[in-house]
């Protein structure tokens, strides 16, 4: 297990600095939190760090906190992410959240609607344009 000063090393190494933030983070999570924030923000997956930064801005906009939207957006621009395709992460996020205020609104019964989206993709599926 790594002490405090070792992963405060390894912030200031990889982000320049120790971002007051995660200084108070309890000692107990502080090695766990270093290495999620590693592996979801700086390390490609199944989803590159552009990707996932895109998303994150977008959530973040959501839940509407100004601090995670902001550094999401910087994140993903830094990563490659051009303005527009931030702005469209953002337009997904109000679009998505709009309906799910609509659904849950009106209770729409989730069996009746999976069948109904289950046949929809499908559909989709088939219009695709078929690989060469």
């Amino acid at each position: 297990m790594k002490g405090r000063k070792e992963i405060f090393d390894e912030m200031e190494s990889t982000l320049g600095s120790v971002p007051s933030w995660m200084v108070t983070i309890p000692s107990a999570t502080l090695e766990h939190d270093w290495e999620i924030f590693k592996a979801m923000e700086l390390s490609d997956s199944s989803l590159s760090v552009t990707q996932k930064h895109l998303i994150g801005a977008a959530v973040a906009a959501a839940n509407s906190c100004e601090h995670m939207a902001y550094w999401h957006a910087q994140m993903a621009m830094a990563m490659g992410a051009n303005d527009t395709q931030v702005d469209e992460a953002l337009a997904m996020a109000r679009y998505v959240s709009g309906w799910s205020i609509w659904f849950e609104g009106n209770s729409v019964d989730m069996s009746y609607f999976k069948g109904e989206a289950d046949k929809m993709v499908d559909r989709i599926k088939q219009n695709l344009p078929k690989a060469a």
